[in-house]
């Protein structure tokens, strides 16, 4: 037996790859809406409902984000199709954010999560060039006064105020001293294409989908929902 982790095998590697394809030819093939968006699929792998989530939508395009680094053909469409809604569906055109859900119909829930718009800041500080950046200057202090400020809304014991408020204090003051420093040194932040933010976007809210419906419970022992 070689003296090589079991992960790093090719056998290994090459048994993750044909369960990964077996998943995109799964959504590929079925879960595009031509409306917009995604479809949720049953056990058998068919579609059904026109209910539009934006984790679910965020982690379609994270996904065939990752599906295009790996030369997956036709991977770029589904993140294309994925932004676009994104960008014309989710988004709330008028006061702007990104609303929760939405069917043929329109909007069924129109709240904001703060969580979801912070991993979209954490994101952003990461992606080299995004309007984000540019407007916000430091994006990861900002996402952690976002999320800090979710989480005080929320919970009410002495040991969140604590831990929380702490944490907001903390990103407040870093936030100011930071733009102080920016306007004293002449420091600007140049954007890039637009394609960047989406970049971010999308990755922002893989993220968050991913922390909230797993790894909130699997880390910290509670699930936000449910």
């Amino acid at each position: 037996m070689p003296d090589t982790p079991w992960t790093t095998r090719p056998t290994h590697r090459d048994w993750l790859m044909s369960k990964a394809n077996a998943l995109f030819d799964l959504f590929q093939h079925n879960a595009v809406n031509p409306r917009g968006g995604f479809f949720d699929l049953d056990a058998h792998g068919k579609p059904y409902g026109t209910l539009r989530q934006i984790h679910a939508t965020a982690r379609m395009v994270h996904c065939f984000a990752i599906g295009q680094k790996l030369g997956r053909p036709g991977a770029a469409n589904i993140v294309d199709h994925g932004m676009r809604f994104l960008w014309e569906g989710h988004r709330d055109q008028t006061h702007g954010g990104y609303c929760w859900s939405l069917d043929d119909d329109g909007y069924k829930d129109d709240s904001k999560q703060a969580y979801g718009h912070a991993f979209v800041l954490l994101a952003a500080a990461y992606v080299p060039g995004t309007r984000i950046k540019a407007a916000v200057g430091h994006p990861m202090v900002l996402g952690v006064k976002t999320w800090a400020f979710a989480h005080l809304i929320a919970n009410g014991r002495l040991a969140d105020v604590v831990l929380f408020g702490g944490f907001l204090a903390w990103a407040v003051l870093l936030y100011i001293a930071s733009r102080k420093r920016d306007r004293r040194n002449g420091t600007r932040y140049v954007a890039g294409p637009a394609s960047r933010d989406m970049i971010a976007i999308a990755a922002g809210l893989g993220a968050w989908a991913a922390f909230a419906f797993w790894l909130h419970g699997a880390l910290i022992g509670v699930r936000p929902f449910g």
